[in-house]
């Protein structure tokens, strides 16, 4: 984690800064050495609090490209593009972010899908 979000983080948490974010099992099989593109599904307490917004700053810290929408079953869908260990990372950011106003999500799908070569941003969709 870089230094601005582990001050941010310390801050803001409830245990010293001792906290480790819950254990994504289908996110922790990615290869952290490879680039790749992932089809992400985030479940749980996703809409009406910035979650996109939110992807989107740290998605600019951690170089990570592509986009993120909200479904109308209350769910998210995202695709991102970085490595294996920044899509990683990128999840428990946003967990140890959502923990501070006590929201929980689940990344319910994660799917390896072709990398696009010409996307330099990430964005939110509507």
């Amino acid at each position: 984690m870089d230094k601005w979000l582990e001050r941010f983080f310390r801050g803001r948490a409830k245990d010293n800064g001792n906290y480790e974010p819950p254990r994504e099992e289908l996110v922790e099989r990615l290869d952290p050495d490879a680039t790749m593109r992932v089809r992400l599904m985030f479940e749980g307490r996703v809409q009406g609090v910035g979650f996109r917004f939110t992807q989107l700053q740290f998605a600019d810290k951690r170089g990570i490209t592509g986009w993120v929408r909200n479904l109308d079953n209350g769910d998210v869908e995202a695709e991102w593009q970085g490595t294996g260990a920044a899509i990683r990372a990128m999840v428990d950011d946003l967990h140890a972010y959502y923990r501070q106003f006590r929201y929980s999500f689940t990344v319910t799908q994660c799917d390896e899908i072709p990398l696009k070569a010409d996307e330099d941003d990430f964005r939110a969709q509507y």
